[in-house]
């Protein structure tokens, strides 16, 4: 096993967070934004049921006229109306890319015990089971990135869930 070189993993990973973070922004608070699963989006409406205005997360969905599933930091999914989301400010861009370039620093290098610096749409295997919820032994597809590098996946029987990073590791091929 060869794992990168530390520099390699965070430029992977300031990568995936300002990729995550940047798909779909610009669009202005009048006119709703097209999103992409991955996205980082912030809840500024209140249009949804909830009391989720202010919350922060990661689309993981989209749903019919395009309002976005949202994977909230708070580990809740929600299927907002699209006009109650937008795109994640720059300010969470940066912080983002500050949290890849720490959490990759971290871990990036450590030996085989280190955490793996993962990227969306990679598919991995749950070998941990400090997440609850009795994930272990379960596969699926990585479908964000979230605070502290922690992945958010979509599992193959359909649950979308946010895990630590420990318990997530890349799935054989």
């Amino acid at each position: 096993d060869v794992s990168p070189a530390p520099e390699a993993v965070v430029k992977a990973a300031v990568e995936d967070a300002k990729t995550s973070a940047l798909l779909g922004g610009g669009a202005g608070p009048q006119a709703p934004a097209a999103f992409s699963v991955g996205q980082r989006v912030r809840i500024t409406g209140s249009t949804t049921p909830g009391g989720h205005q202010g919350k922060q997360g990661s689309v993981i969905s989209i749903e019919a006229e395009g309002n976005p599933g949202v994977q909230l930091d708070d580990g809740q999914s929600v299927t907002f109306y699209k006009q109650d989301v937008s795109p994640a400010p720059e300010a969470v861009v940066k912080a983002a890319v500050e949290d890849a370039k720490t959490s990759a620093l971290l871990g990036g290098g450590a030996g085989p015990q280190a955490p793996a610096a993962f990227s969306v749409g990679q598919r991995v295997r749950i070998t941990g089971s400090t997440t609850p919820g009795g994930h272990q032994g379960k596969q699926g597809s990585v479908i964000s990135i979230e605070a502290e590098g922690n992945p958010g996946v979509q599992l193959d029987d359909g649950q979308s869930v946010t895990f630590y990073k420990q318990d997530v590791s890349p799935a054989p091929e």
